[in-house]
């Protein structure tokens, strides 16, 4: 993949950075080197990322040349070279007129020092898992809605059975008044449903209103299945 990059950025369209070109008409050219790239070996990194790790090369490349330069064949501090430093010997280190080190710590005219390729994944990943962590924050939230709900209605029901079973009111006026409370008692739970999709403080006034609504009916069918 090194290999073809260089290839492609130094050969196939080495003149589409020459002389000055403008913000738009680089950013074209490594969209183009970005697409070959991609076909070639069969891969999906966006343009910056190829950008960003050509920079990366260049810099490596320039790092060990001056190491080379003040270490020479020190033994205790051996220079460790990439496995790839034989294409960048051939693309970088081979440009007359340049010297090693000129070209290689050299930028495009008219382009920004982008950061690693390193720093850009490592920014993606960071980014995915805050939306990870985001995304499971809410199923809890929502989660926990749903189990006030599920407890309130069994609340509701249980209280208003308790209520009829206590009255000496004939079984069908008690199965009328039972019905009607319980049908109340399904709207007031569709309605809380309805807003979990709203934002939590919205949703916790909202339970808190209707549960305190909840509690009046209880209340007044209560009285009446008594009365």
């Amino acid at each position: 993949m090194v290999r073809t990059l260089l290839e492609l950025r130094l050969q196939r369209y080495a003149a589409g950075f020459q002389a000055s070109r403008s913000n738009q008409q680089l950013s074209l050219m490594w969209e183009k080197i970005a697409m070959s790239l991609n076909l070639a070996c069969s891969t999906a990194v966006p343009a910056l990322s190829v950008k960003s790790k050509y920079h990366s090369l260049k810099n490596e490349f320039s790092k060990i040349r001056f190491q080379e330069q003040s270490t020479g064949n020190d033994v205790d501090d051996p220079i460790i070279y990439p496995i790839y430093w034989d294409d960048l010997v051939e693309y970088l280190g081979d440009k007359s007129g340049l010297g090693h080190n000129e070209f290689a710590s050299s930028i495009d005219l008219g382009e920004p020092i982008e950061n690693s390729l390193d720093d850009v994944l490592q920014a993606k990943r960071a980014r995915l898992e805050k939306q990870k962590k985001e995304k499971k924050e809410r199923r809890h939230n929502t989660t926990s809605v749903a189990d006030g709900l599920a407890s309130l209605g069994q609340t509701l029901a249980k209280g208003l059975v308790d209520a009829a079973v206590a009255t000496p009111r004939p079984i069908e006026e008690k199965m009328n008044a039972l019905l009607e409370a319980i049908q109340d008692t399904k709207k007031v739970q569709e309605a809380l449903l309805e807003n979990i999709t709203t934002n939590n403080a919205i949703q916790a006034q909202v339970l808190c209103w209707h549960c305190s609504k909840s509690r009046e009916r209880i209340n007044l069918y209560s009285t009446r299945l008594v009365l």
